[in-house]
């Protein structure tokens, strides 16, 4: 496989996580996962790229290329209406979590490919490609959208990302090994039969 095709995959691995994610039904919850899920994806890619990565400063260079736009803490705040405010703000933070996430993905991927390190971000071009990256990210995350509705094993990923978020908060898990463990599904798990 290519390195843009790996690349690519491993973006559409990490939007899948972050759409999963934003079901999350405690509002500002959602967005600490989706953000996890997009500095592990710049972790992954820089990674990919031979880029050192610093866990500090890649959260603070994600953030300030992405930050927690205002439609998706809207979209995190309607899901304190019990019923259709649940169904209503989940649906928009999971389509605009996905269209974020492809875009951080695109945007990074192409700064590390460029040779560029997390020391030599310049964030108010990447801000711009990353705005412009949205649009498109909008469609990537509609038609997977589309493929995700009534698959168990997003269920199951859900329930898996509400179960570490629980751990998260109860302080069972540092947010270092939350974000590893948000991550893990790229692990295949073990044959019991072997």
């Amino acid at each position: 496989m290519s390195e843009r095709r790996a690349s690519r995959e491993t973006i559409r691995k990490h939007m899948t996580l972050a759409m999963a994610a934003a079901v999350t039904p405690v509002p500002g919850a959602d967005i600490a996962a989706v953000s996890a899920v997009q500095f592990a994806l710049v972790r992954r890619l820089a990674a990919d790229a031979d880029v050192a990565w610093d866990a500090v400063r890649g959260r603070a260079v994600v953030i300030a290329v992405a930050g927690a736009s205002l439609a998706r803490v809207g979209a995190s705040v309607v899901k304190a209406v019990p019923g259709a405010g649940w169904v209503a703000g989940s649906a928009a933070q999971v389509a605009l979590s996905g269209a974020s996430t492809w875009a951080v993905g695109t945007v990074f991927r192409e700064h590390f490919r460029r040779h560029g390190t997390l020391d030599d971000v310049d964030v108010d071009t990447l801000r711009a490609r990353y705005r412009e990256a949205l649009a498109r990210g909008r469609a990537v995350a509609r038609a997977m959208r589309r493929t995700m509705r009534h698959d168990p094993a997003v269920d199951e990923e859900t329930a898996r990302l509400a179960r570490l978020q629980g751990l998260r908060r109860t302080g069972a898990l540092t947010e270092e090994e939350f974000e590893r463990l948000v991550t893990m599904r790229d692990v295949a798990p073990e044959d019991p039969t072997s």
